[in-house]
């Protein structure tokens, strides 16, 4: 008995709904990896978003938006790498990994007192970051 398979690949563009006309930043967390983010506010409080895997920061332009003038919170939301405007080094796509870059992303801005939001496979990379660096 013969049997046929037909496979259908849909493949979702986000990118033009999501677009932000917002100017974002870079920095360079070691020779191979630069990160993208966008940041609004100018308080003390920071809170960084994370998306979700193959999603960019543009997922959060609403959230960034809405703490545009915030005098209580600095926001941002980042691409973590391979993903968005970010490098995309051929290796270090592991959650361990991601964890690591998250703890640099903080350390580069000198982030202090830290509120993480991840999103779907974002939240990955959260609990990387805490399992390997705690809640300090």
């Amino acid at each position: 008995m013969n049997k046929s398979f037909i496979f259908f690949v849909l493949v979702l563009d986000f990118s033009s709904s999501y677009s932000m006309e917002t100017d974002g930043k870079y920095v360079t967390i070691d020779e191979s990896l630069t990160i993208y983010y966008q940041q609004q506010g100018s308080g003390p409080q920071a809170i960084i978003f994370i998306p979700g895997w193959s999603m960019s920061s543009q997922v959060f332009k609403y959230q960034l938006s809405y703490f545009e003038d915030s005098k209580k919170f600095k926001v941002f939301a980042y691409d973590p790498r391979g993903q968005g405007r970010s490098s995309k080094p051929n290796s270090g796509y592991s959650y361990h990994q991601r964890g690591k870059d998250l703890a640099q992303f903080i350390d580069k801005l000198n982030l202090n007192n830290v509120v993480l939001v991840g999103w779907s496979f974002g939240t990955l990379d959260m609990l990387s970051y805490i399992s390997q660096y705690d809640t300090d």
